[in-house]
């Protein structure tokens, strides 16, 4: 250090050193400083939490008061996430494919796991047949088409799911002018008969398997827009006639529709009726 000749109280000549230079400046340069005995006894706790075992951080991370150890513990957990990642990446052959693959598989399962699955599937929307006769005309208490089985609707036995929308649509001119019944059944109503254009009675057997009978009145249907030919009503769906419809099966994967005329109806042709059901399986 640079040091100056100066005289003390009694006039001695002693040497002191000059000023720093403000900045930082090397060791060789600086003036040493003496840290107090608590000021010291901090940073030796520090150091001391600094160099704990890296095992116990690993191991138990919550319980290490080590900075460096819990670093690298999840550093080296990080490490495997990524290896695995990489390793499905590989066997597909792109991280699209292999994201698709993962919702593939939890999507696409027939029978419950023993595991939590993924039950956010995207809907799936079908459109049965509901073939009508031109001639005779329906009468009150017909049923109006066969019965509609919608197959494998649940994604599995004994399965769950949600209707978000069921519309049933009509070209008759002036629309469909009386009241039908719309039966949901969530298992086959084996023990009645159903016969399109013929009487319908619904057995007893089968009343316990009915989930949800829905009237349609004739001002329900809503005039067709446009160029479309269809008079339509959303039986289930917003702003329909039931906001929603859940269900769950008691066995089997299908569910199953009877249309019930409540009033005569002269359709013109057999393909005059079209029906459309959209739903969030489980």
């Amino acid at each position: 250090m640079a040091t100056i000749d100066v005289k003390d109280a009694n006039g001695a000549k002693i040497a002191i050193e000059k000023p720093l230079a403000p900045g930082r400046a090397a060791a060789s340069a600086s003036r040493p400083v003496v840290l107090s005995a608590e000021d010291k006894d901090a940073v030796d706790l520090v150091g001391t939490a600094l160099g704990a075992p890296e095992d116990t951080a690993q191991s138990d991370p919550a319980q290490s008061g080590s900075l460096i150890a819990l670093t690298k513990g999840l550093l080296t957990l990080l490490g495997t996430v990524i290896t695995g990642l990489a390793a499905i990446v590989t066997a597909v052959g792109d991280v699209t494919s292999a994201l698709a693959g993962i919702l593939t598989f939890k999507v696409d399962q027939t029978t419950p796991g023993t595991t939590d699955r993924f039950t956010a599937s995207p809907s799936k929307v079908v459109r049965p047949t509901i073939t009508v006769q031109a001639s005779p005309d329906y009468s009150d208490g017909d049923a109006i088409g066969p019965l509609v089985t919608l197959s494998n609707f649940a994604r599995y036995a004994a399965g769950s799911g949600l209707i978000a929308r069921l519309a049933l649509r009509n070209k008759l001119s002036g629309g469909i002018t009386v009241q039908t019944f719309l039966h949901i059944f969530d298992s086959n109503p084996s023990s009645t008969t159903v016969t399109d254009n013929g009487a319908l009675t619904i057995n007893s057997a089968d009343y316990s398997k009915i989930l949800r009978t829905i009237a349609i009145a004739s001002s329900d249907w809503v005039a067709p827009k446009g160029a479309s030919p269809w008079y339509t009503v959303d039986v289930i769906g917003p702003g329909g006639l039931l906001e929603r419809l859940g269900y769950q099966l008691p066995s089997g994967r299908d569910l199953f529709l009877i249309w019930e005329a409540d009033g005569a109806i002269n359709f013109a042709t057999t393909g005059d009726v079209e029906a459309l059901v959209e739903q969030y399986q489980d």
